[in-house]
Order: structure tokens, then C-alpha cells, then sequence
């Protein structure tokens, strides 16, 4: 397990009691930030001590992310068998990934929107995440670890792992490759926690204006911009706001929207098909140039494209403002106005 926050007692409990009482092979890896809160930490604590009783499980940190410079942002588990219970049918090669960290009542965990993505029976997607584990465990720099491990695609499932800084845009990429016409309806739907990324601001609005029809509901849009050079800029929110078939609706506070997924019904790489983006990575440059951060495609399974988009409906009718011009923008501006890298 990978977890950026990992402070739910319950959780840890049964963690400890797999290793200590069933022999299971427990693997743990937090963000060092995890362990910076003694109000909180005290059960992981508890935990990676009991842990170093056994000869086979472990809970460690990496200290500034593991490939990064950032956080090791990810939240992922693998689960090699599960045994056949009243509650879970037996299933091997298990990968869970999304957007939620196990952090009590916090947007992050319980108390915010928050959604995961499960398969089992894929034992290459599990090994490419059993690779990336081991990788990150060993807390070596690779600031363009998406480039050195590339992206590779597992049955209907494509991984991506971060950080990347060579300047490139994967998320940007992908919208490239959507087609927007009257006659060619696509529906692009994104669920953020943050977005600041203006080279996908721009994309987004060009294909609105092109026909597709495009909902967003996000906690945080940046408002201004900071390029390298000092210079401010628009950021996302303005660029976007009041653009032709472009709708937002925010939230802006402790009990908002934490996903982090793309949906895309239309027409895609030349074809008609839906597809989910989720993972642990926000639409910010942080993410993208330096936390350690994982993300998926899942291409062509309708099923889990309506949940998503049933689950982001649910969210977008719950938010409490719309966001339709830029003078708006200041509503759903994060409250620590951190630059943005230059793109």
C-alpha cells in the first residue's frame, strides 16, 4: 500500500493484525508529511514498530516524495489473494487506485468527495505496480520517472506514474486528441480538487467553442498565475469562465470535491467510445512535475464511465455556486496563492 495520509486507526489496525496474527506480507509507504502530526500519527507509529517484529512486512517514509522533489502523493493498494468471505468473493491481483487518502474526517478521506477505481484478474497491470512499488521503496531521485518507467496499457487499462518534468502535458495530450463538432457530440467531464494548468485551460475552451459540451466541478481553480520570470498571467478559472458550452461549479471549502477524474463520452482517437481518468493526480504543475503520483485510463467500459459520471452529476448538483464569468473566479481561487510553474 502507498497512502499520503494514512492515519485511520481502524485501517492500521487491521494492517497490523494481517501481518502479526495471519503472516501476510504487509508493505507500507507513506509521505513523510505523514508523520509530522503527533495529534495523528500515533497508530502508524504504533504500527511500523510492531511491524519490525516481523520477516516480512514493513511501514517506511520518503522523505520529500521518493522520485520527486514534492510529496509521494499516491494512494494506491495491491493485494496479491484475496480469500473468499461473506462480504468479498475470492480474486487475485487486486489494484485499487484513487483519489482518497485514509485520513479520518478531512476532504481527503471521509469528509470529502473521493472515488476509487478497483480490478482484479489483470496480473500485468498488478506487476507494473508491484515494479512501481519497489521503485518508489527505494528512494532514489528520478525527476522524469514517467519518461524512464514510459506509460503501457494492461488489457483495457493504461498506467502513468510521475513525476514528469520535461514539459510535456499527458492530460493536455489526451484532449488533444477529442474531436468536437455539432455533428460529432463529446461530453468532457472533469471532477478536480485543483486545477492550474493553463495549456489545458486553453485546449478546454477551444474545444468548447467547437462543440463540445464540457462540466467542470472543482474545490480550486487558480485565478492568477506567476510564470518564472515574476510575470503574473491568467490563470485557469479565468480562462474558462463564460466560454462558449463550458459549465463550473465549485465548492472552495472542507467538504468539497477531492476526486480527481477525466470522463470522456464521444469521440476520442478517432472513435466513439467513454473513458475514465482517475488516480492521484490533480490538474496542478505540482502533480505533474514533482510528487510522486499515479494515474489510469480505463478506455471503453461503459459501466465505469456512467458510475463516474453519475458520481461527478451527484457532486456538480450538490455545489453550492456556479462560476460563469471571470469576476467569479475569486470564489474558487485556493487560499494559499502558490505560483504556478511556467509551462
Amino acid at each position: 500500500m502507498t497512502m499520503f495520509r494514512l492515519w485511520d486507526p481502524g485501517i492500521i489496525n487491521a494492517l497490523t493484525n494481517a501481518a502479526i496474527n495471519r503472516k501476510v506480507s504487509v508493505q507500507v509507504l507513506v509521505d513523510d508529511g505523514n508523520v509530522k502530526n503527533s495529534e495523528l500519527d500515533q497508530a502508524y507509529r504504533t504500527m511500523k514498530e510492531r511491524l519490525k517484529a516481523t520477516s516480512n512486512s514493513r511501514a517506511m517514509e520518503c522523505e520529500d516524495a521518493c522520485h520527486g522533489d514534492g510529496q509521494m502523493h499516491n494512494k494506491f493498494l495491491l493485494v496479491e489473494d484475496v480469500k473468499k468471505t461473506d462480504a468479498v468473493p475470492a480474486s487475485s491481483y487486486v489494484v485499487v487506485t484513487g483519489t482518497s487518502n485514509m485520513s479520518f474526517d478531512t476532504i481527503g478521506g471521509t469528509g470529502g468527495y473521493n472515488s476509487a477505481f478497483t480490478q482484479a484478474a489483470n496480473q500485468d497491470l498488478f506487476l507494473r505496480y508491484s515494479q512501481y512499488f519497489a521503485d518508489l521503496t527505494r528512494d532514489e531521485d528520478d525527476l522524469n520517472y514517467y519518461d524512464s518507467r514510459p506509460p503501457a496499457t494492461y488489457g483495457n487499462v493504461k498506467a502513468y506514474f510521475y513525476p514528469r518534468d520535461d514539459g510535456a502535458d499527458p492530460v493536455l495530450n489526451t484532449l488533444r486528441e477529442v474531436t468536437c463538432s455539432p455533428l460529432l457530440p463529446t461530453h468532457i467531464r472533469i471532477q478536480m480538487w485543483s486545477m492550474s494548468r493553463t495549456g489545458m485551460a486553453d485546449e478546454l475552451a477551444k474545444l468548447g467553442r467547437e462543440g463540445c459540451r464540457i462540466e467542470i466541478v472543482a474545490n480550486h481553480m487558480s485565478r492568477v498565475n506567476v510564470g518564472g520570470d515574476g510575470a503574473t498571467r491568467a490563470g485557469v478559472c479565468p480562462r474558462l469562465a463564460g466560454q462558449p458550452n463550458v459549465s463550473i461549479r465549485g465548492y472552495n471549502n472542507e467538504r468539497g470535491v477531492h476526486d480527481k477524474n477525466l470522463m470522456i463520452d464521444g469521440y476520442y482517437m478517432e472513435k466513439r467510445t467513454k473513458a475514465v481518468w482517475t488516480g492521484s493526480q490533480n490538474y496542478n504543475y505540482t502533480s505533474k512535475n514533482s510528487n510522486d503520483e499515479n494515474y489510469v485510463r480505463i478506455l471503453g467500459d461503459e459501466e465505469i464511465h456512467d458510475q463516474y459520471a453519475d458520481h461527478m452529476s451527484r457532486t456538480m448538483a450538490k455545489a453550492p455556486f456556479a462560476v460563469s464569468a471571470p469576476a467569479e473566479c475569486v470564489r474558487i481561487e485556493p487560499k494559499d496563492l502558490n505560483p504556478a510553474e511556467p509551462e
